[in-house]
């Protein structure tokens, strides 16, 4: 063998022992993970992203979560962790495991629960009416189909959760929701609480109900007397007067003394001139508009 064939050989021979040593140190001080496998409840493998530290997992919000899962983990050669794979462990956020390298170097890794919901989202016109003491369908997307996981609020200008609105129906596509007859009237934003997500609506307009008066075409009332009309929705009414039968008749306000919820008491002055007249009720009907209803009465003494 001549002294080149020798060199040559030797030559390969170090770079193949360097190689294997090179590759051995390399193995030896490492604390990573190479997968980490958990089954999601339909039983289908589910890989964690490994970085920094840190195990993230995700999960569908539609999923029930389990107390505990049995990750397979899956190590460079010679690491150990702790629990070790196939060790049933808490799916707890923040829950550790600690990884030993081969020489003896140690990193924990924590558990980081990456739950997945798609956003809801109402669908509400600008300036919506919507009336106290009445039921709000909203349509939309995406809502959370469990009362325990969905709720909903009217939330004043300031920001502030002024009331929960009682739920009657839910779907994934559609919440009805009661407007409590108490509330005040005015500009409100609609809050819902659906699963981990939060969504608002556009404004809307809270005002009274339509009302509904109790009266009868051509009752007789006394001139001075006090007259209670009885009704439902009676505190959107904004005025109440006498008009002529003549089609371009005055119209005479009458003084209210008092105005409930479902009932308002007027004075029919003693000097009003005995005649035919229609009495009428003026209501806001809408955001911006006023609507009348009126019946024929009489005015005698």
């Amino acid at each position: 063998m001549n002294m080149q064939r020798l060199t040559i050989m030797l030559t390969a021979a170090l770079f193949v022992a360097f190689t294997a040593c090179k590759k051995e140190y390399e193995q030896y001080h490492h604390t990573h993970i190479i997968s980490f496998t958990i089954a999601d409840v339909n039983g289908s493998p589910v890989k964690a992203l490994t970085d920094s530290g840190r195990i993230s997992i995700s999960w569908l919000h539609a999923w029930p979560l389990p107390d505990s899962v049995t990750p397979e983990i899956v190590l460079p050669e010679g690491a150990v962790i702790t629990p070790a794979s196939g060790t049933k462990v808490p799916l707890k956020e923040g829950f550790i495991y600690t990884i030993t390298a081969a020489d003896g170097t140690k990193q924990t890794w924590k558990l980081k629960l990456d739950i997945r919901q798609a956003e809801p989202v109402m669908t509400i016109q600008p300036g919506t009416v919507v009336r106290t003491g009445s039921v709000f369908t909203i349509s939309g997307n995406n809502f959370v189909e469990d009362l325990a996981q969905t709720s909903l609020f009217l939330v004043d200008k300031n920001g502030a959760d002024t009331i929960r609105l009682p739920v009657t129906a839910l779907t994934f596509q559609s919440v009805s929701v009661t407007i409590p007859a108490t509330v005040d009237t005015g500009s409100y934003y609609i809050k819902m609480i659906s699963g981990i997500k939060t969504a608002y609506s556009a404004s809307v307009k809270v005002m009274y109900p339509l009302p509904v008066i109790t009266w009868s075409t051509g009752t007789t009332y006394k001139r001075g007397e006090t007259v209670t009309l009885k009704g439902t929705g009676l505190r959107n009414i904004t005025g109440v007067g006498l008009g002529s039968t003549a089609i371009e008749g005055p119209f005479h306000a009458l003084e209210v003394i008092s105005h409930k919820i479902d009932e308002i008491t007027l004075k029919i002055p003693a000097d009003f001139p005995q005649a035919p007249y229609f009495m009428y009720i003026q209501y806001q009907s809408a955001a911006t508009g006023t609507s009348t209803s009126y019946v024929f009465v009489r005015i005698a003494d």
